[in-house]
């Protein structure tokens, strides 16, 4: 009876640690579930290893959620969505970053959210959104292993073109190891055989002769700079000088670089006028018999040398010239004095005598009269002329100026 009692009391002690045991796990399974959460979507770029529904979710390096579902961006194939659930009172900002981070090379990941400031505010939907969008990073880890992927690929890469290339020239490799297999060889033989008048000792000789010539003249050219140490100086200094000028004068100078274009571009058109001209001149001449021309240019010599004869008579035919051209001044003076005079005397006239009307006087006496008689004026030219007087019946009666005007 005693052991029957003892598993009794074992089996009930057992029975109320498995019990109790699963309540502890169901209460905290219920506890986790009833606690307030916000939900977010992380967009990644490229592969998301070790993703998956279930994953934790990290705030700083602590606990704050899981992973609830992973998807492929129908929008983008490229992409992946995560729709991650935290603890509501997480300070999610919209500076947050959220890292996809790897451990090790065990393969498992976890999303980390780092950093976050007051003054950007918390993370809300936009617009249009039922749930706030993060964009995700890769982790540093995932970011080296990524590039050392790269970095094999460009070295497989590499080593096929090397392989390529060797496949491709093994001739010629072979060839140029040959050639210089050779080259050594015959270096080695030229070596051993060096001694007296060899020709790798003449060899040997001119190479000193040309440093013992190439010593020299930078000796010389050590003590030419040395005893003309001033004028070199003050011909950089000039060269300072003249480069300053041009350099504050740049305006000028790219004026007068900018007028040469232009004349440039003048003279080529005339270069093509004087270019055609000359063609014109070729024809002109080839056209000319020479006979004509011979006789021309014997014209022209004979007339040089009538003027080189005759060079007394031409200096006459210019002092004649010049007296004439004295006598001539002298009589314009005269004309511009007596057109002076003129011009006072036209000044002098009154107009209002000029308009008045004339009044004729004529002599009455006819030129051959011998003694004196009386003249008699005249009303203007339209009055009747006077009776002349008694005259010879066999002279002519004379009509009066008046009666002619």
């Amino acid at each position: 009876m005693e052991n029957k009692a003892n598993y009794a009391v074992v089996g009930a002690f057992v029975t109320l640690v498995i019990a109790g045991f699963m309540g502890f796990v169901y209460w905290f399974s219920i506890a986790d579930q009833v606690s307030e959460r916000a939900a977010y979507r992380i967009v990644f770029d490229g592969a998301v290893t070790g993703l998956a529904p279930g994953t934790n979710v990290l705030f700083n390096g602590l606990p704050v959620g899981t992973v609830e579902a992973v998807s492929i961006n129908p929008e983008d194939p490229s992409q992946v969505l995560a729709r991650i659930g935290v603890e509501a009172n997480a300070p999610v900002m919209n500076d947050t970053r959220a890292i996809l981070e790897v451990q090790g090379l065990t393969g498992f990941a976890n999303i980390q959210l780092l950093g976050g400031t007051l003054e950007a505010g918390r993370l809300e939907p936009q617009p249009g959104q039922t749930i706030a969008v993060m964009r995700g990073e890769a982790s540093d880890f995932q970011l080296i292993m990524e590039g050392a992927r790269d970095i094999i690929a460009n070295a497989e890469s590499t080593f096929e073109r090397i392989d390529a290339f060797f496949a491709a020239n093994e001739q010629r490799l072979t060839s140029t190891l040959t050639s210089i297999d050779d080259l050594s060889s015959g270096l080695a033989n030229l070596v051993a055989g060096a001694g007296d008048g060899s020709d790798f000792d003449a060899v040997v000789s001119n190479v000193s002769t040309a440093l013992e010539s190439a010593t020299a003249t930078l000796s010389e050219l050590e003590l030419l700079v040395a005893e003309n140490r001033q004028s070199l100086t003050a011909t950089i200094a000039n060269a300072e000088t003249f480069s300053a000028a041009l350099a504050s004068n740049s305006e000028g100078v790219n004026g007068f670089l900018a007028s040469m274009t232009a004349t440039s571009e003048r003279i080529g058109p005339l270069a093509d006028e004087l270019r055609d001209l000359t063609v014109q001149v070729r024809e002109i001449v080839a056209a000319i018999p020479p006979e004509d021309v011979r006789s021309t240019v014997s014209d022209i010599g004979a007339f040089a040398q009538t003027l080189a004869n005759n060079t007394e008579n031409i200096q006459g035919f210019f002092d004649d010239a010049r007296a004439l051209a004295t006598n001539l001044s002298g009589v314009s003076d005269g004309l511009q004095g007596t057109l002076d005079l003129i011009d006072r005397a036209s000044a002098a006239v009154d107009p209002d005598v000029i308009a008045a009307p004339w009044i004729i006087s004529i002599p009455l006496r006819p030129p051959w009269a011998t003694t004196p008689s009386t003249s008699t004026k005249f009303s203007p030219i339209r009055a009747p002329s006077p009776k002349p007087s008694a005259m010879p019946p066999s002279a002519p009666i004379p009509s009066s100026p008046a009666s002619t005007a």
